[in-house]
């Protein structure tokens, strides 16, 4: 439940990144070329990610350390998707192998 909450933080995050103006932005796919044409819907469909992150967080932590865990991970996933984003690194090919590796890491541990 933990990955599934870093997940939807990334997911929410990078969505909401997607529609900045200031920000310089690779060749854009077909999925952020909509998300960057249709802003409220981005902002609409980004803060319901951040939200169900939030909420996997206070299920899995409680809610004092879940709302910590949630700003700690908010903290660390925006500082990444500032830095890699330009770079084209926050892709599914980079993503998902990275994410299935922490679900296994929680599973087992």
């Amino acid at each position: 439940m933990a990955t599934f909450s870093i997940l939807f933080i990334l997911l929410g995050f990078w969505i909401c990144y997607q529609k900045s103006e200031r920000a310089e932005l690779p060749s854009p796919t077909k999925w952020e070329e909509y998300l960057r044409k249709n802003k409220k819907m981005a902002s609409v469909i980004g803060i319901a990610s951040l939200t169900v992150g939030f909420v996997f967080s206070l299920i899995v932590y409680g809610v004092g350390s879940g709302i910590f865990v949630y700003t700690i991970s908010m903290i660390i996933v925006a500082s990444l998707v500032i830095v890699l984003a330009p770079l084209g690194y926050i892709n599914r090919w980079n993503i998902v192998p990275t994410l299935l590796l922490c679900f296994l890491l929680e599973i087992t541990l």
